[in-house]
């Protein structure tokens, strides 16, 4: 396992190297690939979420960067993260454990409690990282290919 995460950190890192090294002109013709696919991207993680008081489904942004190239959607600030907490336990899932509960009584004095919390598969709610993830995955993989060679071609011909 430690040879796969090293192998994928290299191939990481050479791709951000590259990434860094690819003149303008041809980052922001990748660049306009996730621009234009992002949109699409986002409405479908926020149709996927389970909407009960439609919170979480309204929490999930998306945020790019056209320098690194980097796509992110899902809940990227530390207010929705903090206030919708619970969006990762659906998301991720949850092992069975007992937790330790603090209360307030109306009196303002606290009880410390034990109780126990059941497991949740990850798969009963897959907001962002699963079926969205092979969404984008796929909704991108052609175009991004074609701005990819494309980008590349005019950078090892000089232009």
């Amino acid at each position: 396992m430690a040879a796969r995460s090293s192998v994928n950190r290299r191939a990481s890192q050479n791709i951000r190297r590259m990434i860094r090294r690819l003149p303008e002109a041809q980052k922001a013709e990748v660049a306009s690939v996730f621009q234009s696919e992002g949109p699409v991207i986002l409405a479908y993680a926020k149709a996927s979420t389970p909407k009960k008081t439609g919170k979480l489904r309204n929490a999930i942004t998306m945020k790019f960067s056209a320098k690194t190239l980097r796509l992110q959607i899902g809940l990227l600030t530390k207010k929705a993260r903090r206030e919708l907490f619970y969006g990762p336990i659906l998301e991720k899932g949850r092992k069975p454990q007992t937790v330790r509960v603090r209360r307030r009584t109306a009196s303002g004095d606290t009880i410390t409690y034990s109780l126990r919390v059941k497991a949740m598969d990850k798969s009963e709610y897959d907001i962002v990282f699963g079926r969205v993830t092979e969404f984008a995955r796929r909704r991108l993989k052609d175009p991004l290919k074609a701005a990819w060679q494309k980008a590349i071609g005019r950078a090892g011909n000089g232009g």
